[in-house]
C-alpha cells in the first residue's frame, strides 16, 4: 500500500480519564454531525474535539466519501498526542431527511491511516489543500476497491446497512448497561484493579439485538498500556479481547463480532429446559 506520511499541526485538549468514567467530552462542533457519527461507529476511541471533516465525492445515489482528520485514543500508543494521529477516508451510505439517523456498511466503509505530525502549520485551515492531500494517502486502486465494497453508483442496499442515531459525542459505558459490581468483575478479570491507573472507555457500535461494543484504553501518565474490545451482551454477560495493535483493529473487530454472534438473535435458555 502506498501511503504518504504528512506533517500537520493538531491542537488537542487532554483530559484525565478515570476508571470507566464517561469523562468530559465536548464532542464534534462542525457541520457534518452525521458523518462524525459514522466515523465514531467505525474507528476506535473517537471523541470529536477539533476534528475536521471534508466531503470528497458524492455518487449518483447520494453516498458521500469523506476525509476525516481527528482525535482517537488509539494514538496514545506512540506516547501521547505529540507523535501520531489518525486520518481516514470513509463512505456514508445516506442520512435520513430529518438528519436523525445515518446509514453505512459496517466493517467495509473505511481506509485508516497513521499520520505523523510535528509542529508544522502548513495545512491548518487549508481545507482545499487537505482535500488534495486526502488523495495522496492511498492509491487509485484502493479507493476504487473501497467504492466497490460500498456499492458506489449502485442502489443503496439497506439490508447491508448499520443504522445509527446521529450524535456529536461519544459516550462512555452507561450505568444502566453495566453495574458497578460488573465493572469491578471486568477490572479484576483483566487485572485492572490498580487505582493508580487511568482508563478511557469509548462506545463503538451496537447490533440489532442490543449487543454493544466499547473500546477500552489502559493509560498511565498518558502512555499506552493495553487496549481491549469489550462486548456487553443482554443477560448480564460480556466478552473481552485484547488488541495487539489498535491501529490494525479492523480484522480483530470483524473476528470478535463473528465469534460472538453479532446481529444473530439472542437465545436465553430457561433454567428449566
Amino acid at each position: 500500500m502506498k501511503r504518504k506520511i504528512l506533517s500537520v499541526l493538531l491542537i488537542v485538549s487532554v483530559s484525565a480519564f478515570l476508571v470507566f468514567s464517561a469523562c468530559d467530552r465536548t464532542g464534534y462542533k462542525g457541520t457534518h454531525a452525521d458523518l462524525f457519527t459514522v466515523t465514531s461507529n467505525s474507528v476506535l476511541g473517537v471523541w470529536g474535539d477539533a476534528d475536521t471533516i471534508i466531503v470528497l465525492e458524492e455518487d449518483d445515489y447520494g453516498r458521500r466519501m469523506y476525509f476525516h482528520w481527528g482525535n482517537s485514543r488509539i494514538a496514545d500508543k506512540e506516547g501521547g498526542y505529540d507523535g501520531y494521529e489518525y486520518w481516514a477516508i470513509i463512505i456514508c451510505q445516506k442520512t435520513d431527511s430529518k438528519g436523525k439517523f445515518t446509514y453505512f456498511y459496517p466493517d467495509e466503509n473505511l481506509l485508516l491511516f497513521k499520520v505523523a505530525f510535528p509542529d508544522d502549520d502548513n495545512y491548518v485551515g487549508q481545507f482545499d489543500r487537505l482535500k488534495e492531500i486526502a488523495y495522496t494517502l492511498t492509491t487509485e486502486k484502493e479507493l476504487n476497491d473501497l467504492k466497490s465494497r460500498n456499492d458506489w453508483n449502485k442502489p443503496i442496499n439497506e439490508a447491508k446497512c448499520a443504522k445509527v442515531k446521529v450524535s456529536r459525542t461519544n459516550r462512555g459505558i452507561e450505568d444502566k448497561l453495566l453495574s458497578k459490581s460488573k465493572k469491578m468483575e471486568i477490572c479484576n478479570s483483566l487485572r485492572l484493579g490498580s487505582t493508580q491507573r487511568e482508563w478511557a472507555d469509548y462506545y463503538l457500535t451496537s447490533d440489532k439485538y442490543n449487543r454493544h461494543i466499547y473500546f477500552l484504553k489502559d493509560m498511565k501518565n498518558n502512555e499506552h498500556q493495553c487496549s481491549y474490545l469489550l462486548m456487553l451482551i443482554p443477560g448480564s454477560s460480556y466478552q473481552v479481547v485484547e488488541l495487539n495493535d489498535p491501529w490494525s483493529f479492523q480484522e480483530d473487530l470483524v473476528r470478535f463480532k463473528v465469534d460472538n454472534n453479532w446481529n444473530v438473535p439472542i437465545v436465553i435458555l430457561s433454567p428449566f429446559g
